[in-house]
Parts: structure tokens; C-alpha cells; sequence
């Protein structure tokens, strides 16, 4: 398997993510462009799975079906920001990322290539 690819940074939604910085999702507020909410429903059908078995497990704790609410919450919320104005999506967008994934300030970020 080879490491080079065509891929380019546009086509990684979250690549500037990798390199610390926020994405600006700026396509998603053109006209015509549609969000894919996957994975946030498979990670909430994965959860609604699990927190009725999980229960069974000795180190299980009473937050259980917290973990099937946050998921089904974070699918509404990008159900949400894929139907709202295009105007209004990158912003939607921009406040779900940061929810879901939290400012890293442990340790220095590489700067982002040059392309």
C-alpha cells in the first residue's frame, strides 16, 4: 500500500483540525452543499445498542443512557445545522466541532503544509 495520494486538504473536512487549528467550513455555506450526519448516527445506533446491555457489565455505572441521549443529541444537532440556511451552517457547523472535540493545548501542533 502505497502513501501517496491525489487526496487533497479540501477533501478532509477537519484538516486543519490535525494541525490545531479550526476548521473554517466555509463549503458548507455554499449553496447546494449537504452535510452528511453518518457518523453521528452511527455513533448514536451503536450507543442505543449498547446501553441496554451494557448494563449487565460489573464496571457499568448509572450514566448509561447518558451516553444514548448525548448521541442522539449530537444527531439532532447535525440534523439541525444540515437543514438550516446556507448562511447559518459553517457557524452551526463551527459550534458542534468544538463541542465534540474540545481545544487541545497539551502539547505544540506541526504547522500545516503548504499546497
Amino acid at each position: 500500500m502505497s502513501l501517496k495520494t491525489c487526496a487533497l486538504p479540501r477533501d478532509f473536512l477537519y484538516f486543519d483540525s490535525w494541525f490545531g487549528l479550526l476548521p473554517s467550513f466555509a463549503a458548507a455555506a455554499q449553496q447546494g452543499s449537504s452535510s452528511s450526519c453518518f457518523d453521528e448516527f452511527f455513533g448514536w445506533r451503536l450507543a442505543g445498542i449498547n446501553a441496554f446491555t451494557l448494563h449487565k457489565v460489573h464496571h457499568a455505572n448509572e450514566d448509561i443512557s447518558g451516553v444514548w441521549m448525548r448521541g442522539l443529541d449530537r444527531l439532532l444537532q447535525c440534523r439541525a445545522a444540515a437543514a438550516a440556511p446556507a448562511a447559518d451552517r459553517p457557524r452551526l457547523l463551527l459550534q458542534l466541532f468544538l463541542q465534540q472535540h474540545p481545544p487541545n493545548d497539551v502539547w505544540k501542533y506541526r504547522s500545516p503544509p503548504q499546497l
